[in-house]
């Protein structure tokens, strides 16, 4: 009776030995898996950890992007439109210039019309005096008699004609010095148009770095997921800047078309 009793003790002690060795096998096992877990976790925190640093490092560089962005924004919406305003004016002074060229030219060869046709006259004067002369000289040599007064008349004829005749020549020589200042206002139109095509080529340039700009602001706003009216304001100030290098573009379109039909 008592060794059975024993032997139950004993059994019962052997499953609890080896329930306990299993559970110690659990709880290694366990032991193993929270560490490799907790490993896992550490390595994904330090991933973590990075590419946080790496989101702080790029938000510093787009914050320092679009301060920059901001201050030529400024800059072009002050300064820029200082500049395109005193071009738009040398444009305009160039146009106005321009055609007040054309009106002394225009004024010139009116005069220089007018200087042909005196010219002509006094040439016809001319010999008509000449031709009188001759038949006042041809009548008093066949009269054969005193004729004081008709050879005084035929003198002052051939006076007269030789100061028309110089006079003609005086008159050529102003039509000649008119034509050199037609030919010199014309020089001075075209170094004009140049000019206004110079701008022309500096607007185009100034365009391509506003629209530069533009596509700059909207790739960044997009980044940032802001609208451009927070640095531009109410007013869109690089619309503004295209709109008046558009008025300056036609301006000087006409300005060469007026030269082209002027000169």
């Amino acid at each position: 009776m008592v060794a059975h009793m024993v032997h139950q003790q004993r059994q019962i002690l052997k499953q609890s030995v080896s329930g306990l060795k299993q559970a110690q096998l659990e709880a290694a096992e366990t032991n193993r898996l929270l560490e490799i877990r907790t490993i896992a976790l550490r390595d994904y925190n330090q991933l973590l950890e990075q590419q946080q640093a790496e989101l702080v490092e790029k938000n510093g560089k787009i914050a320092a992007l679009n301060w920059k962005l901001v201050q030529v924004s400024r800059f072009l919406s002050t300064e820029g439109r200082r500049v395109l305003s005193e071009t738009l004016s040398g444009v305009d002074s160039i146009a106005d210039n321009t055609q007040k060229i054309i009106n002394i030219s225009q004024d010139l060869s009116s005069e220089l019309n007018t200087v042909h046709e005196i010219s002509i006259v006094i040439k016809e004067v001319s010999n008509q005096a000449k031709h009188l002369a001759l038949q006042v000289s041809i009548l008093a040599h066949h009269s054969r008699i005193r004729l004081g007064g008709i050879s005084r008349a035929a003198s002052d004829i051939s006076v007269l004609s030789g100061q028309t005749f110089l006079a003609g020549q005086r008159m050529d020589s102003i039509a000649r010095k008119i034509q050199e200042r037609i030919q010199v206002l014309g020089k001075l139109a075209n170094q004009e148009a140049d000019v206004a095509q110079s701008l022309m080529r500096r607007f185009e340039r100034t365009q391509a770095a506003i629209d530069a700009l533009a596509e700059l602001m909207e790739g960044k706003d997009k980044m940032l997921g802001k609208s451009g009216d927070q640095y531009f304001g109410k007013t869109d100030e690089i619309s503004l800047l295209r709109k008046r290098l558009s008025q300056a573009k036609s301006a000087v379109l006409e300005l060469e078309s007026a030269i082209a039909r002027k000169a």
